[in-house]
């Protein structure tokens, strides 16, 4: 996934608000000590995600010859939901352990000659372009993730994310573009009977950037990457090599962390 310059924009803001809120505390509280406690939040936001690997439908025979048609993959949007604990351990130090509803997956445009049946479709030197249809898939897959976060402060508002994520798929469906039934059934693009080609447990890492202001409310930033390949290789004879493929994103959440303004009471200071 290309580093998007919405994302580069977000991430210089919410630097530069924290640097600023922190230097605006500063004058307004004194510091007394800190106190390891644990709050809660929920969260929820907006996500573009996509496939990072192999385009695992473009197939070959053993003689290295194309057997179907290509697809190229396009960022899918989706959303997610869930619930976190805050663990303080010191002032610029926590940890987050979090459960989410992530909805991911990728958009997929695969081009096919419809007269071209006796060669499954594929666009070649000699296709007609009026004979071509684009063919929009969206591979849905549902996830309950449980990433670990450790939040280290840059500032006293803004902290860096990292760590590990653990998913447990769901539920996985494709959604098409305004193409005819019968020609997705023509194309014989999915068998429904077919077993599942995305595996059921994946893990990976996040890593981004927060901010938590002084009512509880809290922005983030956060790039997912897993490390296993999602893609289910039995029974793929007909490939010459087996497709590996990796869950990839890019999330903007808000979340709100309650009672965090006892914590600064009780645990940061006095007011002068």
């Amino acid at each position: 996934m290309k580093c998007n310059p919405i994302v580069l924009l977000s991430l210089v803001l919410m630097l530069i608000m924290g640097l600023d809120a922190t230097a605006q505390y500063k004058k307004r509280y004194r510091r007394s000590g800190t106190q390891f406690d644990v709050r809660y939040g929920i969260k929820v936001g907006y996500q573009l995600s996509n496939f990072a690997g192999d385009e695992f439908l473009v197939e070959y025979n053993n003689d290295n010859i194309l057997v179907y048609p290509a697809v190229s993959y396009s960022s899918l949007t989706g959303y997610h939901a869930g619930a976190y604990l805050d663990i303080r351990v010191n002032e610029l130090f926590i940890i987050q352990p979090e459960v989410q509803y992530t909805r991911m997956g990728s958009e997929m445009l695969r081009r096919a000659d419809l007269l071209n049946a006796e060669n499954n479709y594929i666009v070649d030197e000699n296709s007609n372009p009026n004979n071509m249809v684009d063919v929009v898939i969206q591979r849905r897959l549902s996830y309950l993730h449980i990433p670990i976060a450790v939040k280290i402060g840059l500032s006293r508002l803004i902290h860096l994310n990292v760590g590990p994520q653990f998913g447990f798929k769901i539920s996985e469906g494709d959604a098409y573009g305004d193409v005819d039934n019968n020609v997705i059934e023509q194309l014989n693009i999915t068998d429904p009977l077919a077993p599942s080609p995305y595996k059921s447990i994946d893990y990976g890492a996040i890593a981004g950037l927060s901010f938590q202001s002084e009512k509880g409310f809290v922005f983030n930033v956060r790039y997912n990457r897993n490390f296993n390949n999602i893609q289910v290789n039995d029974g793929l004879t007909i490939l010459a090599k087996e497709p590996k493929n990796y869950n990839t994103a890019v999330l903007f959440s808000l979340g709100y962390t309650f009672k965090y303004e006892d914590r600064l009471r009780e645990n940061i200071g006095r007011r002068h």
